[in-house]
């Protein structure tokens, strides 16, 4: 039995509407779940979760919605007032309380008053004095800076020979000494708590030596260098603040997560080693004057804290700052001058004769456990340099990260789709309904052509102000050609519709004419509304559509070392986005009409019922895709995340994983003993 065409037709489109409807309770369904909700609901809003954060961090710039932000921060807080991550991830994201303090000193300030509470915790006291050294103190003295104000080489040998040993300058603790006071006290807090932890005695010695205390910054160095290990509680603060963001906000992307990892700040760094630099500026004066012993045995120490540093930290510029540390430690060794660099060579050569001048010093005064030992750390030095060099910017900059944005931007895109052809889909069917492509049709093919340019008139102009939007272009000098575009495209086709509305030739009585041109003009008049409707929801989308996945990139690029006036404009990929945006609705469309017109039916009819016929199919079609794009997204997600966790417990553990290494260990220190006390020559 042949059923009737009109029966086909209506089975097809209760088929589309149940499969429509089966497909759109499936992304709904992903919406609700706690797994997914979060992801589904940014992407319906057409963003990256986080990426603008992500820009923002990356360019050093204040963080959009910051008085937002810090009140939903503060509030979830307090509503943990005994959780340590929590708390010490609040102080350390608190704005300024004025002008004139810095946001270190407001985090010290907000630390020390919850003391009663943490003061037990080794990790709270490490966090205070890393936000104490933002705050005030400075270690350095002049004389320190070798190669300051020295025009060539020569010049800088001289003047290290002659300003080195000059260390006696003023306190150089720059603000409230009370913080002095404070730093102190937590420090020898730390170390009662933890004795075998070399952070809060070497953190005190470099308070001392900004005090000018030097006698017991050395005793302080010397206690740090018989601890066991290292540990700054950095993770406390990085667990922290992805805590305290899920708290605040939800279920935070990996662009948030990735931000606040980078978030993380370090200012005890430089004062750690302008400290170092400062003992062995003494250790060379005892050197030359003849008591090697001391000199040695600083260098020891100061090697030996250098070395746990570098085992120890848990990130990449904390193990740097230790090869750095241990690098000053066998610097001009018995008041030798400078290692100068040779032409061609690079910096690993130069470390590398460094080292081997160090070596052959302690073996000329006997310390030959010393000089094996120093020849093990140098040799695990550098394969842990090695292995952070091989990451180029970070674990941030793993492909992982561009991939899962790939697969935000496929999610978003097959959303916006969907959305276009279930518009589409609609105004296709408000043409049919009012015959409005069947009376274009009736039109004379010069008047049909008239008016089909007077109608996409006002819709290709808007679109090349978009592409021009889009790609960066000069808005000014486009929107003023296409003025001057759309004028004539309106004008022509006014006066070939009044003057010839059938295109006959033929003349007609005025009333005849007056009938068809206002038939004419009242189809015009609608598809002129539809198309400037369409325009102005395709150009908020598209401009909407594009701001997420450009800070991502815009981020990525500062991850990956471009200057903020060389970065990239992207055009490219702004390009690709706009046009992937309309993909299905614009395949439609061309479908329909070359189908309309292998069916000797008019182009627009054949659009027409195209969008119409194919935008619940379509759509569904897309949203089935998007639910098992979204689950990839959501895998690609979590695996970032376990990332982000793992960086945070031990980055440069993670890391050598990452490039099929293991991060190397420590190596057990000899007695600092020479069997020659002379002055080597």
């Amino acid at each position: 039995m042949i059923m009737p065409k009109s029966v086909t037709a209506g089975a097809r489109v209760r088929t589309a509407q149940v499969v429509f409807a089966v497909s759109a309770s499936a992304v709904a369904l992903l919406t609700v779940l706690p797994p997914t909700g979060w992801m589904v609901r940014e992407q319906m809003r057409g963003r990256i979760s986080g990426a603008e954060r992500f820009r923002d961090v990356w360019h050093s710039l204040p963080v959009n919605g910051a008085d937002d932000t810090d009140s939903a921060l503060s509030g979830a807080a307090a509503r943990l007032p005994d959780d340590l991550e929590i708390q010490v991830a609040a102080a350390a994201q608190a704005p300024q309380r004025s002008p004139d303090k810095s946001k270190f000193e407001t985090t010290a300030n907000l630390l020390w008053e919850q003391r009663a509470r943490f003061v037990k915790e080794p990790a709270f006291c490490a966090m205070y004095l890393r936000s104490a050294w933002g705050a005030s103190p400075q270690v350095g003295r002049d004389a320190e800076q070798l190669y300051s104000t020295a025009a060539t080489r020569a010049e800088a040998e001289a003047q290290a020979k002659r300003e080195w040993n000059e260390m006696r300058a003023k306190p150089r603790w720059k603000s409230d000494p009370a913080f002095a006071a404070r730093a102190l006290e937590m420090a020898d807090q730390g170390a009662r708590l933890e004795p075998d932890n070399a952070v809060f005695p070497f953190t005190k010695a470099a308070i001392l030596f900004a005090l000018n205390r030097d006698r017991e910054a050395y005793g302080a160095l010397h206690t740090a260098a018989q601890c066991a290990r290292w540990e700054e509680y950095v993770s406390v603060e990085g667990r922290g603040r992805l805590r305290l963001d899920a708290y605040a906000y939800g279920t935070q992307g990996a662009m948030s997560r990735v931000s606040e990892a980078a978030s993380l700040l370090f200012p005890q760094y430089a004062s750690l080693r302008g400290a170092a630099r400062i003992a062995v500026a003494d250790a060379i004066a005892l050197e030359e004057t003849g008591d090697v012993q001391r000199g040695f045995q600083i260098r020891h120490d100061l090697f030996r804290v250098g070395a746990l540093m570098r085992h120890g930290s848990t990130t990449n510029i904390g193990a740097l700052v230790g090869i750095a540390i241990t690098g000053v430690a066998t610097a001009r060794p018995g008041g030798a001058l400078p290692i100068k660099s040779r032409r061609l060579e690079t910096s690993q050569q130069r470390t590398a004769r460094s080292d081997h001048q160090y070596t052959e010093y302690l073996m000329h005064i006997g310390a030959r456990d010393e000089a094996r030992w120093v020849e093990q750390e140098c040799s695990l030095r550098n394969r842990a340099r090695a292995i952070i060099s091989r990451m180029d910017a970070g674990w941030f900059s793993a492909p992982e990260l561009r991939r899962l944005i790939l697969w935000w931007v496929a999610g978003i895109l097959l959303l916006v789709n969907a959305f276009y052809l279930l518009v589409g889909g609609g105004i296709a069917r408000v043409i049919a309904a009012r015959h409005m492509h069947r009376e274009i049709a009736r039109l004379s093919r010069p008047a049909r052509a008239a008016f089909v340019t007077l109608a996409a008139g006002p819709l290709l102009g808007g679109l090349v102000n978009t592409g021009a939007m889009v790609m960066g272009g000069d808005d000014g000098t486009l929107v003023v050609l296409n003025i001057v575009a759309g004028a004539l495209v309106v004008a022509a086709p006014l006066v070939w519709l009044w003057r010839n509305p059938t295109g006959s030739g033929q003349e007609h009585s005025r009333a005849i004419q007056r009938m068809r041109f206002r038939q004419g003009a009242k189809i015009y008049a609608m598809t002129f509304g539809l198309t400037t409707s369409v325009l102005g929801l395709i150009v908020a989308v598209t401009l909407h559509l594009l701001q997420s996945p450009l800070s991502a990139l815009v981020a990525l690029d500062m991850m990956s070392g471009s200057p903020v006036e060389n970065l990239p404009s992207h055009a490219e990929e702004r390009m690709w986005l706009a046009l992937l945006s309309l993909l299905a609705p614009l395949l439609t469309a061309a479908v329909g009409a070359v189908r309309g017109r292998v069916r000797g039916v008019p182009a627009q009819v054949g659009i027409v019922r195209a969008l119409r016929q194919a935008a619940l199919p379509g759509a569904a079609l897309c949203l089935v895709v998007y639910g098992a794009v979204a689950l990839v997204t959501l895998g690609e997600e979590r695996a970032v995340w376990r990332q982000i966790d793992a960086s945070i417990a031990h980055e440069g553990w993670y890391m050598a994983d990452l490039v099929g290494d293991t991060w190397p260990g420590a190596v057990p220190a000899p007695p600092a003993t020479t069997t020659d006390t002379r002055q080597p020559r």
